[in-house]
């Protein structure tokens, strides 16, 4: 759900998190682990031109 950017604040209701930081701590590493795989791909496919 983070990924497809759903509004934080809905993220923190479904995942049952009493504060927004510990939502917004497992929003950021997703998104951070999805720019990672990302720059990854690209590379990968740099390094085979």
């Amino acid at each position: 759900m983070a990924e497809k950017r759903i509004d934080v604040k809905v993220l923190q209701y479904i995942m049952g998190h009493a504060h927004i930081d510990v939502t917004m701590d497992v929003y950021n590493h997703v998104s951070e682990m999805s720019r990672i795989e990302s720059e990854i791909t690209r590379l990968k496919s740099v390094a085979i031109s």
